[in-house]
């Protein structure tokens, strides 16, 4: 984990919500909700910016403000705040490149829709071919990433179909 990701997973795990309401820029309403702490850590896990709060928090922190996912323009600082705040994406950013210069096709499948958004943003910036599959219409692709959420059945339709 990084270092972002370990100083939210242990609020979220000790309860802290004294740290967690700072990171909402101090209101309640947009805290993290701690009903269910082991989803909580789960998303923490995931990538940190699925926790309310922590995007705008950790771009501040680098004197940025928060990052525009709307926008089709990110720019490359965003991004690399958006991978270093997350274990996983540092490693599927260093494997990537690898991949495509071998040309091998790369599934990923997660049942946190939101996380495949924030993929979707950070393959689209990369300039990475992608489909996001949530049924079982795959179309081919050369090489790229195919995202599949929801259930295990659409996801062995998309290996199948790779």
């Amino acid at each position: 984990m990084t270092p972002t990701q370990m100083k939210y997973y242990k609020a979220v795990y000790e309860k802290n919500t004294d740290f967690l309401v700072q990171a909402a820029s101090g209101k309640k309403s947009k805290c993290v909700s701690l009903m269910n702490i082991c989803m909580q850590l789960r998303k923490v896990c995931q990538h940190p910016f699925l926790l309310k709060g922590v995007e705008d928090k950790v771009m501040s922190q680098r004197g940025n403000a928060a990052i525009d996912w709307d926008s089709s323009e990110q720019t490359e600082e965003e991004v690399n705040c958006m991978v270093e705040a997350s274990a996983k994406f540092a490693l599927l950013d260093k494997m990537l490149p690898k991949l495509r210069a071998r040309g091998s096709k790369v599934l990923i499948f997660s049942q946190m829709v939101r996380l495949l958004d924030i993929l979707q943003d950070y393959l689209r910036f990369r300039e990475y071919a992608q489909q996001q599959v949530a049924t079982n219409r795959v179309q081919s692709v050369q090489f790229g990433c195919l995202f599949v959420s929801g259930t295990l059945r659409s996801a062995s339709t998309a290996v199948s179909l790779a």
